[in-house]
């Protein structure tokens, strides 16, 4: 079942992304200091500017993606500040292969159509999910993504 997270659900969210992130190669899930942080963010953000949605099998989730807005200079693209983006896209082992990605990233670009002022949405996809998001209509952008951490004494 495709629903709409609650706040009922962000201890199992949090447990999705510790799955995500270690089967990316993360090395820090199990620290509890990103797990408290982030279960804050939902709690703070979850139906203001931040939308999860998740597909349920037999009272476990299965499947989730989040999407949220930010802001931006307004550029050629997008006269509007406001810009969604997509992240943590995640189906448990077991149940993938079945569109709960599809169906949950779909659900949020209805949320950013009806419910948000955002005309675009960006995604950082893995190699896996490529194949899904061009099939959604998303296009490899020129320029590559870059990060430097800040440090700080």
């Amino acid at each position: 079942m495709l629903r709409r997270a609650t706040a009922d659900d962000i201890s199992d969210l949090v447990e999705l992304q510790a799955l995500l992130f270690a089967e990316m190669g993360n090395g820090h899930v199990s620290e509890g200091a990103w797990r408290d942080s982030v279960a804050a963010w939902l709690g703070e953000r979850l139906d203001t500017d931040a939308c999860v949605y998740v597909v349920e099998v037999q009272g476990s989730l299965v499947a989730c993606a989040l999407g949220y807005l930010h802001t931006a200079p307004p550029s050629p693209s997008s006269i509007t500040p406001a810009r969604g983006h997509i992240s943590n896209v995640f189906t448990l082992d077991g149940h993938r292969r079945r569109g709960h990605a599809r169906a949950c990233v779909t659900a949020l670009l209805e949320w950013f159509r009806t419910e948000t002022p955002a005309e675009v949405v960006d995604l950082s996809a893995s190699r896996d999910g490529l194949a899904l998001y061009e099939s959604m209509g998303w296009r490899l952008r020129n320029d590559p993504t870059m990060r430097l951490p800040i440090t700080r004494d």
